[in-house]
Order: structure tokens, then sequence, then C-alpha cells
């Protein structure tokens, strides 16, 4: 399966845990869309959309907010590039 390029950084993943550590899934996931007008120039609405969309999954699969960004971070990656990108299967 190919590998999925992803937009964001680990520092756009620290942008949600300034103001201190999320309580729930929930505020974690309304920081990532309050986000999405408060970042760095480069990054653009739909790469925003990208994190809220990693997050629903991981929150999906259930379990605790990882305790740092990095954290994560990682678990986006992994969550994000186990999707296949369009063109990956035969039609």
């Amino acid at each position: 399966m190919p590998t999925r390029k992803l937009a964001f950084e680990a520092a756009d993943i620290e942008q949600l845990y300034r103001g201190g550590f999320p309580s729930s899934w929930e505020e974690l996931l309304k920081r990532s869309q309050k986000a999405a007008f408060h970042r760095r120039r480069r990054i653009s609405g739909p790469e925003a959309d990208e994190i809220t969309y990693g997050l629903q999954l991981l929150h999906e699969r259930g379990g605790a907010i990882p305790g740092t960004p990095r954290e994560l971070y990682l678990q986006l990656v992994e969550v994000l590039t186990g999707i296949p990108t369009p063109g990956a299967y035969p039609a």
C-alpha cells in the first residue's frame, strides 16, 4: 500500500496542547477545528481538516488522549498513513 504524504507537522500538533492538556477528545477536536483559522500561513483549511479527521479516527479507536504532542503526532501519522491514496487499488 502506498504511503500518504501528510501536510501537517509536529509543530501543528503542539498548538493543540497549548493552553493546557485537553480534558476530553471533544475538547481536542474543538481545538483542532478552531486552529484552522490561527495556523501558520502555509497550513490551509484542508490540511487542518486532515488533523481533525485523524483525531476522529483515534477517538473512535478508544483509549486515552496521548500525554504529549509528540505521542499524538506519531499516532496521527500511523492512523493516516494507513489510509490508501486514490488510485492505490485498480478500478
